[in-house]
């Protein structure tokens, strides 16, 4: 993967591949910290957005995800809370205009999670 710096050319990126660090099956949310390896900008200005997810941070709850979220900082020596959480449950959505249902009002069009499964520190 190739790092870069926000500049116009990169708003108008068609794809864009960010990691989230837990997720809560009551909401179906994906929960993303922002940071150097994940800037937020990436979250909302692309027309697909595929995130990654780890099978050992699927959480039920979103406190649970938060825990999660706390413990990893500890250990890796990051502050908690990052600079922000963004929690995305799909692509936004709008009837609002004539009564016609528009995808990507607020972000991407089109969202792919990928799940791996990597080995628990636990």
């Amino acid at each position: 993967m190739e790092s870069f710096e926000k500049n116009n050319e990169n708003y108008n990126l068609a794809c864009a591949l960010t990691t989230a660090f837990a997720a809560a099956s009551e909401t179906g949310s994906l929960f993303l910290s922002s940071g150097c390896a994940n800037p937020t900008w990436l979250n909302y200005l692309t027309t697909c957005h595929i995130v990654l997810l780890d099978k050992n941070t699927l959480c039920q709850t979103y406190e649970q995800a938060f825990s999660l979220s706390k413990k990893e900082a500890n250990s890796s020596r990051q502050v908690f809370p990052p600079r922000s959480i963004n929690m995305i449950s799909g692509p936004s959505r709008t009837a609002d205009i004539e009564q016609t249902l528009t995808l990507g009002a607020h972000g991407p069009i089109e969202l792919i999670i990928l799940i791996y499964t990597s080995e628990s520190t636990d």
